[in-house]
């Protein structure tokens, strides 16, 4: 039996999924799929299924208006949240520290760090959308990142 990766999957590539118009939906669709067909299992900080509730809203409201999109929005959430192969990790005195140090060494999105902390705490990969203005050089030297635009 073969043992099933693990990944710290960032909120863009959640929301890329959902967004078939989306520059990365193809991408973001081939990770998500593995994680339904349990091929691999995402590790969420608590803060981030917040934050795909949030971005998944907006984007939805675009497309559907206010009343569908917040209908939408938490049912996105309930599926992320509930699912089997996803495991939503309390934050904890150790990772909150850690996260505090990444931000300020990095100075990149708070819920970023959760994410970077939980996938360093794992030993595992944190995939993300696509690089941020502020990611730099050095944390792609110090952290296992996938970037959903390397695979376009």
């Amino acid at each position: 039996m073969s043992k099933v990766a693990v990944a710290a999957i960032d909120t863009g590539v959640w929301v890329e999924y959902i967004n078939t118009g989306g520059k990365y939906h193809a991408q973001a669709t081939a990770v998500i799929d593995r994680v339904k067909n349990n091929d691999l299992k995402s590790i969420l900080p608590q803060v981030t299924p917040t934050e795909i509730y949030y971005v998944s809203r907006r984007v939805y409201e675009k497309i559907l208006g206010k009343g569908k999109a917040q209908q939408l929005a938490a049912k996105f959430y309930e599926f992320i949240y509930h699912h089997p192969n996803v495991e939503v990790y309390e934050i904890d005195y150790q990772l909150g520290l850690r996260a505090g140090e990444i931000k300020y060494e990095y100075g990149i999105a708070l819920s970023d760090c959760y994410l970077l902390a939980l996938s360093e705490q794992e030993r595992v990969s944190a995939i993300f959308r696509h690089r941020e203005e502020e990611f730099s050089l050095k944390l792609e030297e110090n952290f296992k990142l996938v970037f959903l635009e390397d695979y376009v």
